[in-house]
């Protein structure tokens, strides 16, 4: 079978949980097809012309970067919508699929990618597969989260605030740019992407007015691109009961994200001593660190017997902190191996959060708010499920800081439910689900 992937490119140039499954789903299949990944490029200043060039496989995968995509907002919304509207003849994409010849097309984002490509593959009558991984297409900071909570607003009416202190056209050119590749973990740049990022909490200044219009036409762009998509893989009923919010969906199947570092660690735990808490995410209010903050605080006043685990040395100074050094795939087996607890208190809509998967392959129990899509797997006494507030959190922490015989019982129940973490297992059963031969369903 010719596979083709569209993802938003190989690390490091790109990272985050949509690259990681996208690539190592790719890599595997590679193993027993042919398998090629398109993804968005540099944007020439003067030559605009949209090409493909292909560039040195990697790990077998064949490798292709569209010249001239659309812009990335990879992060920080999108302050002109104009800029995401551009369509092209479409040839381009029309001899591409006339040489790869691609089976099926499994799409994991529409950042960057035209609507004739879509269309061209349409006329060619391949089959259009999509995993969610967040919301783009129907928000332009992908998250639908505005003001500390959900949004829930469909008119786009407050969307030209929300993007006020989006990047410019001249830093998502900067950001596709060969030499943004090169440079992207120096310090230099780390500080300028820290600066981006806070500048995006900071108070909103609408210097240039972008009506709602504007941003109602993209949608609608994007909602005519989901139109095409043949087949919707939701990596959780949560997301899958967003998307139906915005768009009709007829055929769909949820399917969980893995990837090739998760495997069946699980074994069992003893819960002794300080109880040892485990937070994974960043320091962004969407993932909820500000909810189990004063949770914790409040929890401190009165019971110190906890302490919590966390990777980012901006997490505050508070007794029960233990900050760590940022972490790395390899290292998740000793990091899960000393902690107790993880806790995923997101409030916005998270799509999946690989995070609570790969804590229970590692026989982890784990807290999470019932925002995180992940959660799904959880029930069956597998884990715990809270409101995303901070008193529904506060209350489970604190039962459990007296009864550690819950998180015994999880453990056991982790051990003896029938997940299945054998990623080539997976992946077969992905190529399975590409011919429609059959349903993998998991909710």
């Amino acid at each position: 079978m010719n596979i083709l992937h569209y993802s938003l490119g190989f690390p490091p140039y790109r990272t985050g949980g949509l690259t990681k499954y996208a690539v190592d789903l790719a890599g595997e299949q590679a193993k027993e097809h042919s398998v090629a990944m398109l993804w968005p490029g540099k944007i020439k200043l003067f030559n605009k012309t949209t090409k493909i060039k292909q560039r040195k496989a990697v790990e077998n995968i064949l490798n292709y970067e569209i010249i001239n995509p659309l812009p990335v907002p990879v992060f920080g919304g999108i302050k002109n919508p104009d800029l995401f509207l551009k369509d092209i003849d479409g040839g381009v994409y029309r001899q591409f699929f006339e040489n790869f010849k691609p089976d099926i097309i499994h799409i994991h984002t529409l950042m960057g990618l035209h609507r004739q490509f879509l269309l061209k593959a349409k006329e060619k009558h391949i089959k259009l597969v999509y995993t969610t991984h967040d919301y783009f297409g129907f928000c332009p900071g992908i998250y639908l989260f505005r003001d500390n909570s959900v949004c829930e607003t469909k008119d786009c009416s407050e969307c030209s605030l929300c993007n006020a202190n989006s990047m410019d056209e001249w830093k998502l050119f900067f950001m596709q740019h060969p030499i943004y590749r090169m440079l992207k973990e120096s310090y230099a740049v780390k500080i300028a992407r820290k600066y981006a990022k806070k500048q995006l909490e900071s108070k909103k200044i609408i210097t240039k007015e972008c009506k709602a219009k504007n941003y109602q036409n993209m949608r609608k762009y994007h909602i005519d691109m989901f139109s095409m998509i043949d087949e919707f893989y939701f990596n959780s009923p949560n997301t899958k009961d967003v998307y139906c919010r915005y768009i009709g969906v007829e055929n769909c199947k949820i399917i969980p994200i893995m990837h090739k570092g998760i495997k069946d660690f699980r074994r069992e735990k003893k819960f002794n001593g300080k109880l040892k808490l485990l937070y994974m995410g960043q320091i962004l209010p969407y993932k909820g660190f500000g909810l189990l903050k004063n949770a914790l605080d409040g929890i401190y006043r009165d019971n110190q017997d906890f302490e919590l685990a966390i990777f980012d040395k901006h997490a505050g100074k508070e007794p029960y902190i233990i900050v760590g050094n940022r972490y790395s795939y390899n290292e998740l087996e000793e990091i899960f191996s000393k902690n107790d607890l993880l806790i995923v208190p997101s409030i916005w809509e998270e799509t999946f959060g690989l995070v609570v998967l790969e804590a229970l392959c590692h026989g982890v129990p784990v807290l999470a708010t019932n925002r995180v899509g992940a959660s799904y797997l959880l029930k069956s006494d597998c884990g715990i499920i809270c409101e995303a507030n901070e008193n529904s959190l506060k209350k489970e922490i604190r039962e459990i800081l007296k009864d550690r015989s819950i998180l015994q019982k999880i453990n056991r129940n982790i051990l003896d439910a029938g997940f299945d973490f054998d990623f080539e297992n997976y992946v077969r059963q992905m190529v399975k689900n590409y011919s429609g031969r059959m349903v993998y369903e998991n909710s």
